[in-house]
């Protein structure tokens, strides 16, 4: 069925601190308005030129991107977080992520 997305958070652009410190706070209010399905926009990382003939992957590469499903299953987050899904292609697909809340208890 389809997914109601209850809040999309933009990740894309941030440096990786920021980003990380931006995930945990953004769920833990996401989790305290009882909201249950965020969009992580992670971005797919910097890619090189593909015209240019020197094609060395940069320092920066997707480093978002490979770092959040270790910050979804960080043992602080477990608290909030039930689950995970890889957005599809109209979501954001390679640079994006569904991020299922618990229910806030009571």
């Amino acid at each position: 069925g389809k997914i109601k997305i209850d809040r999309r958070l933009d990740l894309h652009g941030y440096s990786l601190l920021d980003a990380h410190n931006k995930f945990q706070n953004e769920i833990k209010k996401a989790y305290g308005k009882n909201k249950r399905c965020l969009l992580v926009i992670t971005g797919k990382g910097v890619h090189p030129n593909k015209t240019n003939e020197e094609l060395t992957p940069k320092l920066f590469h997707g480093k978002i991107k490979n770092s959040i499903i270790s910050w979804i299953n960080d043992d602080e987050m477990s608290k909030y977080i039930l689950t995970y899904q890889n957005a599809s292609f109209e979501h954001g697909g390679d640079g994006a992520i569904f991020v299922y809340l618990r229910k806030k208890r009571n």
